[in-house]
């Protein structure tokens, strides 16, 4: 009876046991970093505690089972599992990798781990073993960060020194410009952006002129075309007026003079003298620059001022009505020829000489 008792007893210790590990829940997956290496790292998944043994699963952030690409060790002690997954991940789809345990009907225990881009060119593979020298490493840059500082500040006042000198140049550099009498760049475009739409009137044209249809062109002829004579004609200057007039405002016009050895080119008030026999010039209403006799380049000021500029193939007219300003230029390098100053009323027309052959205005470039 005592041994049956015996037996009794141990067969319901046993039962017991086997009872109790039926539905053993292990710990919560529990991830390591085991090894680093360049662009790749392996990671380490342990849980133990498992009855009956679950599966253990390596989810990416993007939801991609990673499972077959690892590689699983498990334990067994008193009737629990212990299980043990190592998996190498590259640095792309490193930030977001999850350890799953699935047990049960549809229980998962799981863990995530983040590891930022910057881990991968930050650690080295034997990290384990550096962390004397990263405290070495800390301390050296908190000294370094003044020396890093002064430097930087240095550099910084190096750098804003070498601006205001490359500034002074600059400003040098243009006034040495402006003083050769050529105009810069931004200041050329700013003129060109006042371009004006001007053609000519063929009401106020000299009877030896031609104007084109378009009143782009005109031409000299040694003919008598006899037109009608009217107010606005010029009956003794060769002169044909533009049929805008200006007011107010800036306006700039382009003029292809060529290799013809005579034109004339300028503004002219409304109240210029249009009859008689007298020069054009500032007393009669005339702004005017003259070529003649191939070589010789003036104004028709009184007296006249001879200009010592090379001969323009392309003339820019720019007109600062309240500035007082009517200012000539060389177009093909931006050179100033002469500019006349003075005070306005009233209104304002350009004004052409063709000389021999045809004088054009042109379009605006661009």
């Amino acid at each position: 009876m005592e041994v049956f008792l015996g037996a009794a007893g141990i067969v319901l210790l046993v039962l017991l046991q086997v009872y109790s590990v039926h539905t053993a829940v292990g710990s919560l997956p529990h991830i390591t970093l085991d090894r680093h290496q360049g662009e790749k790292i392996q990671l380490l998944c342990n849980t133990e505690g498992w009855f009956p043994k679950p599966e253990l699963q390596w989810i990416s952030v993007k939801g991609t089972d990673l499972t077959g690409r690892a590689v699983l060790t498990e334990q067994e002690a008193d009737r629990l599992y212990s299980l043990q997954s190592s998996l190498q991940v590259f640095q792309q789809e490193a930030d977001g990798i999850t350890c799953l345990i699935r047990y049960g009907e549809e229980k998962v225990l799981q863990t995530k781990v983040h590891i930022n881009g910057e881990f991968f060119t930050r650690v080295t593979p034997a990290w384990k073993g550096l962390s004397a020298f990263a405290v070495i490493l800390v301390l050296f840059c908190i000294l370094c960060v003044p020396v890093a500082i002064f430097y930087s500040k240095k550099k910084t006042d190096n750098l804003k020194i070498a601006k205001q000198n490359l500034e002074a140049e600059c400003d040098d550099l243009r006034k040495e410009i402006k003083s050769k009498g050529f105009v810069l760049k931004s200041e050329w475009k700013e003129m060109q952006d006042k371009t004006a739409d001007v053609t000519l009137n063929p009401d106020t044209a000299n009877k030896y002129l031609i104007v084109s249809e378009d009143g782009k062109r005109a031409r000299y002829e040694k003919i008598d075309h006899g037109v009608s004579s009217n107010n606005q004609r010029l009956d003794t200057y060769h002169f044909v007026l533009g049929r805008e007039g200006f007011t107010s405002g800036s306006h700039y016009w382009e003029v292809e003079v060529g290799e013809r050895g005579d034109w004339k080119l300028g503004v002219c008030s409304e109240f210029a003298q249009r009859r008689g026999h007298s020069d054009p010039c500032i007393k009669t209403g005339y702004w005017v620059i003259r070529f003649q006799n191939g070589h010789e380049l003036s104004a028709l000021t009184d007296p006249v001022t001879h200009l010592n500029v090379l001969h323009p193939q392309k003339v820019g007219v720019y007109l600062e009505y309240e500035g007082g300003k009517i200012s000539f230029y060389r177009v093909e390098d931006h050179c100033a020829i002469y500019t006349f100053q003075g005070n306005f009323s009233g209104k304002l027309y350009p004004v052409f000489h063709p000389g021999e052959g045809d004088l054009v205005i042109l379009p605006r470039e661009g």
